[in-house]
């Protein structure tokens, strides 16, 4: 039964990345730009996304969008065969090992996907977010409800797309996937490149070192559900990859290659779609994005040629960024929510106090988890933070010794004369400050890492792999492989997440939940989960924790949205644990609730309901 959901799985990917590439081939044809397949697939997801939040405002994500993103992707196929057939030769043509090592990671992963639905935050608003998405349009005030439902991620907005038609239920096993398909098998065939030392370039030598986190990627990260972190590091990272490729143009030639373009309307929208994801990666978005277009500024073509660029740039990029931050705004009347920044007058604005909250929540528990409010404000948590840091192996003591050893390279050998690969480092340390200031778990800067780790790693590489012979080369290379094998933890790797596949009987559908009716004075009804505080796929409206002053905006609908009536007499919204102890457990809640911490950051943070108190 695996390998026939194995099979499910690839092929829905197919049919996704083939829409994904036709609407792609439509803008950078118009761009009359030369692209590879990944370019048109990136570029087609941003076109999707593009049209997803313009259709929300004004109809649930439902099977009509869906067919129009087809139609779309088939019309731009169809246009542009003669393109698709020269690249789909350029791939067939890359080797039967290239072609082998892609077709055995995918299935790797399409293996991966096909697991339980278990991802926590998935069940605490994941789930939900999409659940409203294909029910209503955007929906004001939805974060008076629940907090983490203004979470303004367009990860959610793919996922609706996916769950439609024989897929509803079922699309949580597929789109992570997708995503870390498209960059391993871009790692692929730049490590049977340079393994058979051939035709590399340096942009080969520098996506080598990210085999190592994308081999833990696929052997054990929560590839099913509605995470937004590893998409957001994956289309990082591909963004990276595309500046690094357009930093090796030199400005002063006036020879460019053929995809100099199209390398930069990738990297530039990517840079943009990954902020609408999480954003955590504003900063590395923002300096990576202007990186490129000031290196296309001085570059030496027409002027023609460069105004058509950087407008189709920053035409993309607005398509992108300003629908998301109007849906911020629909959602929780501030554009960067948690952020309280720039707030708009509405009605369904979301209480200023509740927003910082949970903003500095969100800090505190990057920082350092479970620990109180005083142990992560200021720098007391620096001490503690790196004592755990340092015994990381994928996001710190391998990136570390990998940075260490090219940057001791280039010093040696003189190699920063050359700073077209260094410029590089300007967004990726940008984003390395913002990171560890803003939120510093591992999860929310691992394309900032890893990055850096490749840029400086790459010139090891560079350095030292032309001078072996191909025996070395390939020690070499397979030693990278090794490292993620390693930092995979190999000993529980296939108890722990290959032999629960075993017993696979076909795509899993989300848990169901216990929830119970709570009614508001306003005669509005919330249906509250009882043993866990998580929604899953409930009835709507669910939450665990909401106040007493959530009413209906206008009528008896909620697709109008919702609204708190002021004044706010308790900052206490915890639903879930005095119910969670009447019907479940007779128990002191500390035995029985280990998920009530998460009602810390919507409390009056010193007690919630019932007298429970936080260590």
């Amino acid at each position: 039964m695996l390998l026939v959901v194995v099979f499910l799985i690839v092929l829905v990917w197919a049919l996704c990345a083939s829409v994904m590439a036709g609407m792609g081939s439509l803008v950078l044809q118009k761009l009359r730009a030369e692209c590879n397949i990944s370019d048109v697939f990136w570029i087609g997801l941003c076109t999707a996304v593009v049209v997803l939040q313009l259709y929300h405002f004004f109809r649930p994500i439902d099977n009509l969008i869906v067919v129009l993103l087809c139609t779309l992707g088939v019309l731009g196929a169809i246009l542009n065969r003669n393109a698709f057939v020269r690249l789909i030769r350029r791939v067939s043509g890359a080797g039967l090992w290239s072609l082998f090592g892609c077709l055995a990671a995918v299935l790797v992963i399409a293996a991966r996907c096909a697991g339980p639905v278990v991802h926590y935050d998935t069940g605490l608003y994941g789930a939900m977010a999409v659940r409203w998405f294909v029910t209503y349009p955007l929906v004001p005030g939805l974060t008076n409800l629940f907090g983490q439902l203004g979470l303004n991620s367009n990860v959610f907005l793919c996922e609706a797309a996916l769950e439609q038609g024989p897929l509803r239920g079922l699309a949580f096993h597929l789109l992570v996937g997708l995503f870390l398909c498209a960059l391993v098998v871009r790692i692929v065939h730049s490590y049977v490149r340079v393994l058979g030392g051939h035709r590399e370039n340096v942009v080969d030598y520098f996506i080598i070192p990210l085999a190592v986190p994308s081999i833990v990627w696929i052997l054990n990260a929560d590839l099913i559900g509605t995470d937004t972190d590893l998409p957001t590091s994956v289309i990082s990272l591909v963004g990276l990859i595309a500046l690094f490729d357009l930093l090796q143009e030199n400005p002063q030639h006036g020879e460019k290659t053929d995809l100099f373009g199209s390398r930069f309307i990738v990297a530039t929208s990517l840079f943009v779609l990954i902020v609408t994801f999480k954003t955590t990666a504003l900063a590395l978005a923002m300096l990576g994005w202007s990186l490129a277009l000031l290196h296309v500024a001085l570059l030496n073509i027409s002027w023609e040629r460069r105004r058509t660029l950087i407008l189709a740039s920053i035409g993309l990029s607005c398509a992108l960024a300003i629908p998301w931050l109007l849906r911020g705004v629909v959602l929780s009347g501030y554009p960067f929510y948690p952020s309280s920044a720039f707030a708009f007058p509405v009605d369904w604005r979301v209480p200023r106090e509740i927003a910082d909250s949970i903003a500095h929540f969100g800090r505190s528990w990057a920082r350092l988890p479970h620990a109180s409010f005083g142990e992560t404000d200021g720098v007391h948590w620096m001490l503690p933070w790196f004592g755990t840091a340092i015994k990381n192996r994928v996001d710190f003591q391998i990136p570390a010794l990998f940075s260490l050893i090219g940057l001791v390279l280039a010093l040696r050998h003189g190699t920063f004369k050359n700073l077209s690969r260094f410029w590089l480092l300007v967004p990726l340390l940008g984003g390395l400050v913002f990171w560890f200031l803003l939120a510093p778990a591992f999860r929310f800067g691992e394309a900032a890492i890893w990055a850096t780790a490749a840029c400086l790693g790459s010139v090891a590489l560079q350095l030292l792999l032309p001078a072996m012979s191909q025996i070395q080369r390939r020690i070499v290379l397979l030693g990278i492989a090794a490292i993620g094998l390693w930092c995979s933890y190999p000993r529980t790797l296939y108890r722990v997440y290959f032999r629960p596949l075993l017993e696979t009987h076909g795509l899993s559908h989300v848990p169901e939940v216990r929830t119970v009716p709570y009614h508001l004075s306003s005669g509005l009804t919330v249906s509250v989960p009882i043993i866990t505080n998580q929604c899953w796929n409930a009835d709507l409206p669910c939450s665990p924790y909401f106040l007493d002053e959530l009413q209906l905006r206008r009528d008896a609908s909620i697709r109008w949205g919702f609204r708190i009536e002021r004044p706010i007499l308790s900052l206490n919204m915890d639903k879930f644990t005095p119910l969670h102890r009447m019907y479940v457990s007779a128990k002191p809640t500390e035995g029985v609730c280990s998920n009530c911490h998460l009602t810390r950051p919507i409390m009056d943070f010193t007690s919630i309901g019932g007298g429970s108190t936080f260590k």
